[in-house]
């Protein structure tokens, strides 16, 4: 029958981790260093441990950001984005702004919101409020014409409003070349 030492030999020898020697298997060390053999191992023991959770983290990270990356680029592939289909960063021409209707506010008038959300101030009756044509939100004509000399969309839903105003703008230049 093994022996408990032997037994205790052969678990130690199958591990990663440095193993500290039993004191009855050193009867050479002193007491002072066996307990220094003790702590330099588990020195040694911690700094594998805390080797294996750094390239386990940074493993970990570098395969988040390649799914990240993989799925970013399908998803855009997918959806049929092309360059000219994204928002310039100038906003809408002053020929197509003028096309939007203006409207006088009646709190009773329903279909409006009771604030623009450029400014944050309650629409007051009588007041001029821009509508856009394909969402119809509507803001105070002031507010709206800023936003859009920067922006090309709705500030309540992101709307673009760039095809629309493409289509507005020919369409206007093919009825004044036809007069």
């Amino acid at each position: 029958m093994p022996s408990q030492q032997q037994f205790l030999g052969e678990i130690h020898s199958r591990k990663l981790l440095l193993h500290t020697p039993i004191p009855s298997q050193a009867p050479s060390l002193s007491p002072s260093a066996a307990t220094a053999a003790v702590g330099n191992t588990l020195d040694a023991n911690a700094l594998m441990v805390l080797s294996v959770l750094v390239c386990a983290l940074i493993g970990s990270l570098a395969i988040y950001y390649m799914i990240r990356f993989v799925l970013g680029f399908f998803t855009h592939f997918l959806s049929g984005n092309s360059s000219a289909d994204q928002l310039p960063s100038t906003g809408i021409e002053q020929k197509a702004l003028e096309t939007f209707p203006i409207v006088k506010y009646n709190a009773e008038e329903a279909g409006l919101d009771s604030e623009c959300v450029i400014c944050l101030s309650e629409f007051g009756s009588g007041e001029w409020v821009r509508i856009l044509p394909k969402c119809n939100h509507g803001f105070h004509v002031k507010c709206i014409d800023k936003w859009l000399k920067s922006h090309s969309s709705c500030p309540t839903c992101r709307q673009c409003l760039i095809k629309t105003c493409q289509k507005i703008v020919d369409c206007s230049q093919s009825t004044n070349s036809s007069n």
